[in-house]
């Protein structure tokens, strides 16, 4: 650990049960600051989000003084009243301040679907896929750690306390903002090319002679050295594949290279290709389930 982080010396006191408020503390106090967790009573859903924290109960004398000396507040939101002109307030909700939702407990589930996240992960079957981890809610208190940092900066630059307004929707909609987005060759949703083996096939689940291997080839760098692994070189100049051979753009494209590293993977055991490939310093790893690479029809067979 640094002998001194980024946010030693603030107050931050947060209010809430939530988990996006609870991770923009637990950001904020990872960073340094001094966080106070209010609760109104034991609440032990997210235990790891109280790491470095101190915990007072509402109402007590504690509570009162960290609220006094408090730089900035994360809070539940929309709260409403006035606040200490000094202070950074950061409300969060779920749905905004407005609207027919205002005022609604955080669901990431519902604000995922009604967002379009779940529809935006690929499945075999064509239908939305339900998200075991809370994207929405990690990265609603991204944002929420984020705006209190700036607004913080910005008093230090004598700009006066700032109240700020983060919500799960506006997250969900910036998660997704590539559905949103029309651009030459890019028409409008990152899903509508998609492949449920994954949009990369450099980055994908491979069948080897004996089971199953995964590879995380995400730079060119990485690629490169794939290709040298596999003994497929002609790939980095293969006129069918004009654009990056890290990111394919089109199916066809992504088709020809996902067999050529498909074939070539068959032909050796995982430990063998595990080896091999680490000497060439490319990430990869055996697959000890077979469940992701069993979501393909064909790997039943």
């Amino acid at each position: 650990m640094p002998a001194s982080l980024p946010l030693d010396g603030v107050g931050i006191v947060e209010y809430g049960r939530d988990l996006p408020t609870r991770y923009a503390g637990f950001l904020l106090a990872e960073l340094g600051a001094e966080v106070t967790a209010l609760r109104a009573s034991a609440d032990d859903r997210h235990p790891v989000l109280d790491r470095r924290k101190h915990r007072a109960a509402l109402g007590t004398v504690q509570a009162y003084w960290a609220l006094e000396a408090a730089d900035a507040v994360l809070a539940d939101g929309p709260i409403d009243g006035q606040t200490q002109p000094n202070v950074v307030w950061c409300d969060v909700t779920a749905w905004g301040s407005t609207g027919p939702r205002r005022g609604e407990r955080f669901d990431d589930a519902l604000v995922s679907a009604l967002a379009g996240i779940q529809a935006f992960q690929w499945s075999w079957s064509g239908a939305p896929v339900w998200l075991v981890t809370p994207l929405v809610g990690y990265f609603t208190g991204m944002l929420a750690a984020l705006g209190v940092v700036a607004a913080l900066f910005a008093r230090l630059r004598g700009a006066p306390g700032q109240r700020l307004s983060v919500s799960a929707l506006d997250a969900a909609f910036t998660l997704n903002s590539g559905r949103f987005v029309v651009a030459p060759g890019f028409e409008g949703s990152l899903s509508e090319q998609g492949d449920p083996h994954g949009p990369y096939p450099t980055y994908a689940i491979y069948q080897t002679s004996d089971g199953w291997l995964f590879v995380g080839a995400l730079t060119m760098a990485f690629v490169v050295n794939l290709a040298t692994c596999i003994g497929r070189v002609d790939l980095l100049s293969d006129p069918r594949l004009p654009e990056s051979p890290m990111s394919p753009a089109t199916p066809e494209a992504k088709a020809i290279l996902r067999e050529a590293l498909a074939a070539a993977f068959r032909t050796r055991t995982t430990a063998e290709w595990v080896e091999a490939l680490r000497a060439a310093d490319v990430p990869c790893g055996p697959v000890q389930s077979r469940a992701d690479a069993l979501r393909d029809p064909a790997a039943r067979a």
